[in-house]
């Protein structure tokens, strides 16, 4: 039998075997905690989101209970829409996204319960301040 390093080919195979046999287990072992540690930020990021969302419902609710004086603070944007017919608030596009035509009506309509909140959309306030 040939030897290399005082080894024979055999035991050289064994050990080879041995080996791979080592580094797969390593590496299932490391997968597996790969893969756990996926979930478990998936798990965060979706709890995250939910918390999110459901301060966007509590704001919501905010909105609902100082419904005449949060409208106070807004006009519309078009014409054809008043207070007493909010008609240009939210239209479904070809892809059946909400777009708003008139912000005023969009948030009366929110706030009135005619329109769901839909996960992943924000309502939010900008004040400007400028001169005139």
């Amino acid at each position: 039998m040939a030897k290399k390093n005082n080894l024979t080919v055999e035991e050289l195979e064994e050990k080879r075997a041995v080996l791979l046999q080592s580094i797969a287990e390593k590496e299932q072992a490391f997968k597996g905690s790969i893969a756990a540690d996926v979930a478990k930020a998936n798990e965060l990021l979706k709890q995250a989101k939910d918390l999110e969302y459901q301060e966007q419902l509590d704001f919501l609710d905010y909105l609902r209970e100082n419904r005449e004086v949060v409208l106070k603070l807004f006009k519309h944007d078009r014409t054809s829409c008043s207070d007493n017919m909010p008609v240009n608030g939210w239209y479904r596009d070809n892809k059946g996204y909400l777009q708003c035509r008139c912000n005023k009506c969009a948030l009366m309509a929110f706030i009135d319960g005619k329109e769901t909140l839909p996960k992943g959309m924000k309502i939010s306030f900008d004040i400007t301040f400028y001169y005139s």
